[in-house]
């Protein structure tokens, strides 16, 4: 791609940045800084072309622009912020938009997506293949959001893995910035996520940047079709962000205490505590390896004698199983004393 053809970010054009600053608030200033990328570069024009529209057509801009995160998957929450934020953003250009009761998203909770289980994911995970698996793997290590997950490019990633190899380490710590909040957080991929990724970088032909070249709407029918392929029952929609909320939860029940947790999903943490927490990288560094396989990998099956438990298998040795009775029951088979 020319530098010619790259996108300024929309953050530096005159409209926005105007705008940007009518807002004290740092919080309010970072959220609606989100908002406007992931609007622009959602509808794909400039904030000038956007006010220089008619009022019918920037309302069926903004519509468009709601159903368009909606059918990927987004959360109502985030889908009500963006449009709020574009509309204090036409105020600011003397242009306001009146539209009909219930005809915008309201960030109410999300009470009808399904809650992802340790099983959940393990299903998915054993019936994709290697880009799939990475995929998973790799979202259920970091916790991102959609934006950013899908963001990341491949050879950085690439470098931190040959460098942990070199290294013998297992896990990999590093340091980002989530772009919603502004606030810094120690990302992990874990063995599971890194073994995947070697594994699906080992077979990529192409040379797209991308980390996992796929849309956001991509990754929502992927996990659809792995539901449906693992005959998986759902209480709701399936959403990639609530795979984030499992993290969470997870790192919850490990006993994680709410500095750390922030921590690593990227939720700010007050200036007057971060002068106390030095440490806290160090603490979920050495923290995270011993609780990893009983609460953080979705793929460990330990192997329970005695006392009732059983014996848990994955898709493939079922079927080897199966297919292995199968073979005693038709005679092509017989017991070896």
């Amino acid at each position: 791609m020319s530098v010619s053809n790259v996108k300024p970010d929309v953050t530096s054009d005159p409209l926005v940045q105007s705008w940007l600053n009518e807002f004290l608030k740092p919080k309010t200033k970072r959220n609606y800084t989100y908002a406007a990328r992931l609007f622009f570069k959602t509808v794909d024009m400039s904030p000038s072309e956007f006010v220089a529209l008619s009022q019918r057509e920037i309302k069926q801009t903004i519509l468009d622009f709601q159903k368009k995160l909606k059918d990927q998957g987004v959360s109502d929450g985030m889908v009500s912020v963006s449009t709020i934020a574009m509309r204090s953003f036409l105020t600011s250009q003397d242009v306001t938009i009146k539209f009909r009761r219930n005809q915008l998203v309201t960030g109410e909770v999300d009470k009808s997506s399904h809650v992802f289980s340790n099983g959940d994911l393990r299903l998915l995970f054993e019936i994709g293949g290697a880009f799939e698996k990475a995929l998973l793997a790799t979202a259920c290590s970091q916790g991102w959001e959609i934006s950013m997950f899908l963001d990341q490019r491949r050879d950085k990633v690439q470098r931190r893995i040959d460098h942990a190899d070199q290294n013998g380490e297992r896990f990999i710590f590093f340091m980002d910035r989530r772009e919603k909040t502004g606030a810094d957080r120690l990302c992990v991929l874990n063995p599971l996520a890194v073994e995947c990724l070697k594994k699906y970088l080992a077979v990529r032909v192409d040379d797209d940047p991308r980390l996992f070249p796929i849309t956001a709407d991509g990754v929502q029918k992927m996990l659809y079709r792995l539901a449906k392929d693992a005959n998986l029952k759902t209480a709701g929609s399936l959403r990639f962000h609530n795979i984030r909320k499992w993290l969470m939860s997870r790192l919850s029940r490990c006993q994680f205490n709410e500095f750390q947790i922030k921590f690593i999903m990227g939720k700010s943490i007050g200036i007057s505590d971060g002068v106390y927490l030095q440490t806290l990288q160090n603490e979920i560094e050495e923290k995270y390896p011993i609780v990893y396989n009983d609460y953080l990998n979705i793929c460990w099956k330990p192997n329970i004698s005695g006392g009732g438990g059983q014996q848990v298998f994955n898709v493939e040795e079922i079927k080897r199983i199966k297919d292995m009775l199968e073979a005693f029951e038709a005679g092509k088979l017989k017991w070896v004393e």
